[in-house]
């Protein structure tokens, strides 16, 4: 049974007051390093709030506990996954197809690669969980939603519900292959994210082909 997150396991509040504000974002980046280094279980409110210089006391002003920390780092990541698609299939419209969907799956792999928060999440089981596993769903939807729209565009002739099937599996094809790239090093991750970037290119061009041929 999946755990049902409690009020109190939710961070208290998003300050608006610009200091406070830095604040809390300094408390959000400690956490993620500090779960990414050592996970969940070994991580303490008290090597979070060394982390981010400021006081424990400061540190249960904007969150009450532990999985409300989790639940910020993992929220905040998730607003920014999204942000990250919107931005650079922005940048891209109108790009050839090829270049727009390297470009997208390039930018979530550098995410991958430099984002602490990415790690602390996604390499927990409390991202399947309660509130944080909501968002991600939220978020995911988004996403495949989005494609949708955008691969509408490249293959007008394509019937609504096989743009919904193909959005969905590049998607799906992305992401699953984001996760399992946590079982490797660097070098391996790194590899099998390249060879998983020329599998959608050429599962894109197989749909996308005899259109463009039109």
């Amino acid at each position: 049974m999946l755990f049902s997150m409690e009020l109190a396991d939710r961070p208290r509040r998003i300050p608006t007051q610009a200091r406070s504000r830095r604040r809390y974002e300094a408390i959000l980046d400690a956490a993620a390093a500090v779960f990414a280094e050592v996970g969940f279980d070994a991580a303490t409110t008290e090597a979070i709030a060394a982390r981010a210089d400021t006081s424990i006391g400061s540190l249960y002003q904007f969150f009450p506990n532990k999985r409300a920390l989790f639940t910020g780092v993992a929220e905040r990541l998730m607003a920014r996954e999204t942000a990250l698609f919107d931005a650079v299939t922005a940048e891209r419209a109108g790009a050839p197809w090829p270049e727009l969907l390297d470009a997208v799956v390039g930018a979530f792999v550098e995410l991958r690669e430099t984002e602490p928060a990415w790690h602390a999440v996604w390499s927990s089981a409390l991202a399947l969980e309660g509130e944080v596993k909501d968002t991600a769903e939220r978020c995911h939807q988004h996403i495949v939603s989005r494609t949708a729209a955008i691969l509408a565009g490249y293959a007008p002739g394509l019937p609504p519900a096989r743009v919904e099937i193909v959005a969905a599996l590049l998607v799906e094809t992305v992401a699953a292959m984001l996760f399992a790239s946590l079982r490797y090093d660097a070098t391996r991750a790194r590899a099998l994210l390249d060879e998983t970037t020329r599998m959608v290119r050429a599962y894109a061009a197989e749909i996308l082909a005899p259109i463009d041929a039109k």
